[in-house]
């Protein structure tokens, strides 16, 4: 049985394999999410279209409800019952893939990478998203799928998350580069924030192709930063300020 699958594969992977027959130890998940400023519905939207035998992963609903910087990483056991209702278990390919228009995926990257963290690397990105699927005129339907409940057993993996404790502690002893996935304007203190900051899974995603394995994500991103530092850990370009720290 393999234990890991490629990063990314291909719409056309994904078509021959649907073509072949039931893919019973595959499951394609549609992740589609959109920020409020889009005034568009990622279940909603799935539920009008998808790509065949695909079920709708809710990042809304697999998450930490209690925390006040939404959309953070659920527990183990939240993790682990959602999963198994899509019926995923430990030997599960999955495809992950969003409908996100400018660069064939948003979200899908941030399911990538939950998965990872909770040590299933059986978890792979459709290229090009839905965007393309539907370009090259591949099948899509409007039917959902039932499949039965099934057991996944989640394993922590703390390597490939930050929380802001370890940002504090970078402050000081600088021992890992972090980076600021926002878009420039955010950075420079411009514009404002888009909100629910999807982005930094999509640059670990691409260390991961280039070879970078073990990079981390600052799960509070943003809003926890911003919320929880003094003014002094915070630094905007356009204060002509000297820097203290940038954060993703």
């Amino acid at each position: 049985m393999l234990t890991k699958a490629s990063a990314l594969v291909t719409t056309e992977w994904l078509h021959n394999v649907m073509k072949s027959g039931d893919p019973k130890d595959i499951r394609i998940l549609d992740s589609s999410f959109h920020l409020p400023s889009s005034n568009r519905n990622g279940r909603k939207e799935y539920e009008e279209k998808h790509i065949p035998g695909a079920l709708y992963f809710d990042i809304k609903e697999c998450c930490d409800k209690s925390s006040p910087y939404g959309l953070m990483l659920p527990d183990t056991k939240r993790f682990e019952q959602y999963v198994g209702n899509l019926g995923i278990d430990n030997s599960t390919h999955i495809v992950v893939y969003d409908n996100g228009v400018n660069y064939g995926f948003f979200s899908a990257p941030r399911i990538w990478w939950m998965f990872r963290v909770f040590g299933h690397e059986m978890v792979s990105v459709l290229d090009g998203g839905f965007m393309k699927w539907c370009s090259e005129g591949l099948p899509t339907t409007s039917e959902v799928v039932q499949v039965p409940k099934t057991i996944f057993d989640g394993i922590y993996h703390p390597h490939l998350v930050k929380s802001y404790e370890d940002i504090v502690k970078n402050l000081k002893d600088n021992s890992f580069q972090l980076m600021d996935a926002r878009g420039g304007g955010q950075f420079m203190g411009i514009k404002p924030e888009a909100r629910e900051g999807l982005t930094a899974c999509c640059i670990a995603f691409a260390a991961y192709l280039c070879g970078k394995e073990d990079v981390p994500v600052y799960d509070g991103s943003w809003p926890e930063w911003y919320l929880r530092s003094t003014p002094d850990m915070r630094f905007c370009p356009s204060d002509k300020k000297e820097a203290t720290c940038m954060i993703c």
